[in-house]
């Protein structure tokens, strides 16, 4: 068995992360420098998803609830899974009324009834290969309601990304977050250092490119569902090098 194999998967990663650091935004997978651009995300998600007061929300992979909590003002009704070191860690800081918590990882773990509104935010490119990611989005299209949204977001397309890096922009803003980790990971005893060395012992390949993308838009169409790809504004951490797929089931 070689070394990758040996390795934990990155689901069982980011619940050691809830478990050995305390700030929430590095849990989440984000940088330091990204927190005062949440609110920016949210917004870009509300207006892809389309949130309302008549709605039931998924969210897949909810982690500590950093779009979960939000969220959950816009809505009747939310759903949360995700490893049960981060949902223990989201219920530990206190949940809206409104927000129900599972412990589990999908599809394998299920959920009851269906939803209005589905969220996999930052999560997609966690999943070990892409047929399993393939079979992850396919599992959703049986719990969306007529009219419903589904919404894969902040994907990190690897030809999208040589695409950007190989113009004078692209290069100068990837030298410019580069120089802001290397400020960020300074400090071997802070907790983004410590991050870093709990996610390098975990599986991660990241297979997503445009292939992968076609492949996604092509099975919810080949399953009556329309599909699209969405490019993310500029105010959003990754926008150069990511995009999202909204997935909409026909009333």
């Amino acid at each position: 068995m070689n070394d990758k194999q040996n390795s934990k998967s990155m689901f069982e990663a980011y619940g050691d992360l809830a478990d050995e650091i305390n700030t929430p935004i590095l849990i989440a997978g984000r940088n330091l420098q990204h927190e005062n651009q949440m609110d920016d995300t949210i917004a870009d998600i509300c207006a892809k998803l389309e949130p309302n007061k008549n709605c039931r929300l998924l969210e897949l992979g909810c982690n500590i609830g950093m779009l979960l909590n939000p969220l959950s003002s816009l809505v009747a009704s939310c759903v949360g899974l995700d490893h049960h070191k981060l949902v223990g860690f989201f219920r530990d800081s206190g949940t809206p009324e409104n927000v129900a918590l599972l412990e589990g990882e999908w599809p394998t773990t299920k959920v009851e009834g269906s939803f209005d509104r589905i969220l996999v935010y930052d999560v997609l490119h966690l999943v070990p290969d892409a047929g399993t990611a393939l079979k992850f989005i396919e599992a959703c299209y049986d719990i969306l309601e007529p009219g419903g949204r589904l919404l894969i977001g902040d994907l990190p397309n690897k030809d999208m990304h040589k695409r950007y890096q190989s113009t004078e922009f692209g290069q100068k803003v990837a030298a410019d977050y580069d120089a802001a980790r290397e400020k960020e990971r300074a400090n071997i005893t802070n907790e983004s250092q410590q991050r870093t060395a709990i996610l390098s012992d975990a599986l991660f390949d990241n297979y997503m490119d445009d292939a992968f993308i076609f492949s996604v838009l092509g099975s919810a169409r080949k399953s009556g569902l329309h599909a699209f790809t969405l490019p993310q504004p500029d105010t959003l951490p990754f926008c150069f090098s990511r995009e999202d797929i909204l997935i909409a089931r026909p009333r």
